[in-house]
């Protein structure tokens, strides 16, 4: 559907604690954990397999024997003897613990480990001579059940119930002689610069480097614009062919006119237009305004004559398929209607109406359609339904184009579409929630990069630390270094 131009917001927030980070980006870093991971001693129990460790939004790290990046499992033999997982299963679905059950002869020596790919194939390739491993299902990456279970198929040695939400090329799993040590809180304390030059070099990036006349505050640091709501009225005193299109296939002998301050639309028997089948019936259209808004409404009022028993509505046309993609009508003098893709996500009848209003909404956040109907301008507004991206036939719309249409199977229909609004709702925070150190002022249309200093310390000696890992979502790109040594670009 239409992306929102959210007017150079810029965030930075990382999530490691480092002496230095140098933002470059229109839209800097935002952390979501830094740590440091030392050895622990842990008491495993008789032996069983485990899953270990399993990644379930693989974008660029491994690959299976296709060429793709399936999620994958990995499940380790912590025992002192090789173990034969055949008969053994792995699921996502706790009502059903033998969802996928492993092939005879899997065996995974001691204290080894095997890889199997969530790909949803449902296979086993040979891959020089050793097996690899495809379930029947796919991880999900916003958090789900995960289990290792026993051939009884009721017993488990191994499971997440549910995992949390996942990160892209993040794998997750249970250190089981580790100890996580968080370096740098969503909160963490702050020091910024928006640099006028490049004189300070790599300076800034030093421990000893002196911040003191810095912009103080707590991760993240950024700014966000946001634009008032609006409405564009369509009264149809004229019909401004720059701003509307008329759209007719060959075929079609439908009328589209202008006729006392309404747009109306005749359509002869026997023409249609349906989400898989674009047909002959007429449809008018507008382009979403510059820049194209995320949450919007449509609120039109229809009179249809008494005979008519078609359809009549609002329509939300994709330019790109070149189909009516979402509709909001009243069909067969009898029912309103939400549909998706010529399907219909849901009703309410309602008989022998001549005049009615119409309003469809578009909510970014939930990626939700939802259709409303009244019949006086006083009464209110009576929900019919609601469709979600990707569910129920709901098609992602690519190039969206808004605007009303007529249709009939079998009698004639003649609409009047008295008005036409379009009504852009204010601009929802995205960052802001998210901004402890604002820095608007130095930042907006003044300078594309900003400095951040994160101090920390670590009370233990550096010879127990095992791993270190940072996490961080950006938009271009940023620079992060460590005691003024560079550690990541």
């Amino acid at each position: 559907m239409a992306r929102m131009n959210r007017q150079r917001r810029k965030l930075t927030k990382l999530g490691q604690r480092i002496s230095g980070t140098e933002k470059r980006s229109t839209l800097a870093a935002i952390s979501r954990r830094a740590q440091v991971e030392t050895l622990e001693p842990r008491q495993l129990l008789a032996g069983d397999p485990v899953i270990s460790e399993f990644q379930a939004i693989n974008a660029t790290g491994l690959r299976d024997n296709d060429g793709e990046y399936s999620d994958w499992i990995e499940i380790r033999n912590p025992g002192t003897t090789a173990q034969d997982l055949g008969g053994w299963y792995l699921t996502d679905t706790k009502s059903n613990l033998k969802l996928w059950k492993f092939p005879a002869g899997t065996n995974i020596n001691a204290g080894g480990q095997i890889v199997v790919f969530a790909s949803g194939k449902d296979t086993v390739y040979d891959v020089g001579g050793k097996s690899e491993l495809h379930t029947n299902f796919k991880l999900a990456g916003d958090g789900e059940f995960l289990a290792l279970v026993k051939p009884d198929g009721i017993a488990t040695t191994s499971k997440f119930d549910p995992y949390p939400a996942q990160v892209e090329d993040q794998s997750y799993g249970v250190a089981t002689q580790r100890k996580t040590i968080d370096l740098i809180a969503d909160s963490a304390a702050v020091k910024a610069l928006v640099p006028r030059n490049s004189s300070l070099g790599e300076s800034w990036t030093q421990a000893t480097f002196d911040d003191s006349a810095w912009l103080s505050g707590t991760q993240g640091v950024g700014y966000e614009t946001l634009l008032p709501g609006y409405t564009v009225s369509e009264p149809f005193d004229a019909l401004d062919t720059d701003t509307w299109t008329v759209d007719i296939p060959n075929g079609g002998t439908g009328t589209v006119a202008i006729d006392a301050g309404d747009l109306v639309i005749d359509v002869p028997s026997g023409q249609r237009a349906t989400g898989d089948d674009r047909g002959i019936a007429p449809i008018v259209y507008r382009a979403m305004p510059d820049p194209q808004p995320a949450d919007f409404e449509l609120i039109t009022q229809v009179t249809i004559g008494g005979s008519n028993r078609g359809v009549a509505g609002l329509v939300v046309y994709d330019n790109a398929t070149g189909l009516p993609a979402i509709t909001m009508e009243y069909a067969s003098r009898s029912r309103f209607q939400l549909t998706a893709n010529g399907q219909r996500i849901g009703s309410q009848t309602l008989s022998a109406q001549n005049s009615y209003y119409l309003r469809l909404t578009r909510n970014s956040e939930t990626r939700t359609w939802t259709g409303y109907f009244k019949i006086a301008e006083t009464d209110e507004w009576t929900m019919v339904a609601e469709a979600v991206d990707g569910g129920d036939n709901v098609p992602f719309i690519q190039d969206a184009r808004v605007g009303v249409y007529g249709a009939t199977p079998t009698s004639t229909m003649n609409a009047r579409f008295s008005n036409f609004d379009l009504i852009v709702n204010d601009q929802k925070p995205v960052y802001g929630p998210l901004i402890g150190l604002d820095v608007g002022t130095q930042l907006k249309n003044i300078n594309g990069s900003a400095y951040v200093r994160i101090p920390f310390t670590l009370d233990q000696a550096p010879s127990t630390i095992d791993e270190l890992t940072m996490t961080a979502q950006y938009d271009d790109g940023f620079r992060a270094f460590i005691n003024g040594v560079e550690v990541n670009a």
